[in-house]
């Protein structure tokens, strides 16, 4: 069973605030630092449309991101994997 943790919120808002005060055009670098990698993904539709409006032009991550190539609002073209 997978355990549950308290989410600390408190993390996303400083990354939404330093991607907001950072030099633009911004790119988001992720690193999965979990046990289990392939089944991780770090960046969904919410996260994703935060991150653009905050400035963020792209992401960079070494494992998925999931419900933005059609429906969010990243096209593939700024989507790297890092693998």
């Amino acid at each position: 069973m997978t355990e549950v943790r308290k989410i600390d919120w408190s993390v996303f808002m400083r990354l939404y605030e330093a991607t907001a005060d950072s030099a633009k055009p911004a790119e988001i670098v992720f690193q999965e630092i979990g046990p289990h990698p392939r089944y991780a993904a770090h960046c969904g539709e919410v996260l994703a449309t935060i991150l653009k409006r905050v400035g963020a032009v792209g992401l960079v991550s070494d494992c998925a991101v999931r419900d933005t190539l059609k429906s969010g609002p990243w096209d593939s073209s700024t989507l790297h994997g890092a693998r």
